[in-house]
């Protein structure tokens, strides 16, 4: 696996770790610190309920690895590729897979059709230590888990409780706009400190009869709504 791809994945499972930590600290389970404090904020956790545990297939991999030093996944189809790789202990460089100095694996499952990512965390042994799911590059969607080192469900987080109005019914949005956010634009979403609420932030670029702008919308996290729209200056990339 190249860098760039390893430094891609260890910083993903160095997110669920972060989230991991602030489960544990003072605020309520599940709620970053700088949430806790939101008039009307829900709690961001759903009931523990009980969950096949994967396991990560460290032979097979090792097989993978040891035929090809370069080996970073694998494509089950044209829509589909699973990236796998080993996390060493920071004290270590990497020259290569030894399993003594291994600290983990991650597996990421990619939908590329959907622009959906889950990834699995687990530890050296190959039991499973976390999973989280993202849109596109970074957004943070669906259930998120952890388990203790007894292979405990310790916590399940709702990214997506604050937002009744879904991941689809933006893409479907956008989608009659004329774009296709799970291959083009951005899509992000936050609490506006303003308009004290959830929103959603869309843009994309527009080609239209030789003009290129970008198109942007601010969508109410709850019921859709529009709530401010803009065109302007497509990125220097696009002109």
């Amino acid at each position: 696996m190249g860098p760039a791809q390893k430094n891609a994945l260890n910083a993903i499972a160095a997110i669920g770790l972060c989230c991991w930590l602030l489960a544990c600290s003072g605020n309520p389970a599940g709620v970053p610190a700088s949430d806790a404090n939101r008039p009307g904020k829900p709690q961001d956790t759903v009931p523990i309920q009980p969950i096949s545990m994967k396991h990560f297939d460290i032979a097979r991999y090792e097989q993978q690895i040891k035929a090809d030093p370069h080996y970073e996944g694998f494509a089950p189809d044209k829509d589909h590729y699973v990236w796998e790789h080993y996390r060493l202990d920071p004290d270590y460089l990497d020259e290569g897979y030894d399993k003594a100095l291994v600290a983990g694996y991650v597996q990421a499952n990619e939908d590329r059709k959907e622009a959906i990512k889950e990834v699995f965390q687990f530890d050296r042994e190959g039991r499973l230590q976390s999973t989280a799911t993202y849109f596109s590059t970074s957004l943070e969607i669906g259930i998120w888990r952890r388990w203790n080192e007894r292979g405990q469900l310790v916590t399940e987080t709702d990214k997506d409780k604050s937002y009744p109005f879904a991941l689809p019914q933006v893409l479907d949005f956008a989608r009659q706009k004329g774009a296709d956010l799970r291959t083009t634009g951005t899509v992000k979403r936050r609490y506006d400190s303003a308009l004290k609420q959830y929103v959603w932030l869309l843009s994309w670029v527009v080609d239209y009869k030789k003009e290129t702008y970008q198109q942007s919308y601010l969508l109410d996290g709850i019921s859709g709504k529009v709530l401010q729209q803009e065109r302007g200056p497509a990125p220097v990339l696009y002109q």
